[in-house]
């Protein structure tokens, strides 16, 4: 239950359904019918493990989240929620997103020096 609970801010509108014999198949088309469900598709994906949304990974998420301004966090949150980028993803655009962080301070200073030396010089 707490696995779900971390994960399911992060899921999208799909579900995968993964039942053990043909039977549990057919039980469970049957109850579909029986709810009305109708966008139903008969597709196999390959599992395919890669911890995208793991424990460890939005722990480390939310560390790296706690360097940075709210309103630069917010920003980085919803791209990980709106599920535009995953939380690996993330992880490794974080760096970057600092680097362009310090820039835009440096710029900001740069240009109140700027003004600063242009209302000393009058």
């Amino acid at each position: 239950m707490a696995e779900h609970a971390r994960v399911v801010p992060f899921t999208s509108l799909s579900l995968r359904l993964v039942l053990s014999s043909n039977h549990e198949l057919s039980e469970f088309r049957e109850l579909c019918k029986v709810a009305q469900l109708h966008g139903l598709h008969n597709t196999e994906y390959l599992v395919d493990r890669r911890e995208l949304f793991s424990a460890a990974n939005l722990e480390e998420h939310q560390r790296r989240l706690q360097r940075f301004d709210w309103c630069v966090s917010f920003q980085i949150e919803a791209l990980l929620r709106n599920l535009l980028v995953d939380a690996k993803e993330m992880l490794d655009l974080i760096p970057h997103i600092q680097t362009q962080r310090l820039y835009v301070l440096d710029a900001s200073l740069f240009q109140f020096s700027c003004q600063r030396v242009l209302l000393d010089t009058r």
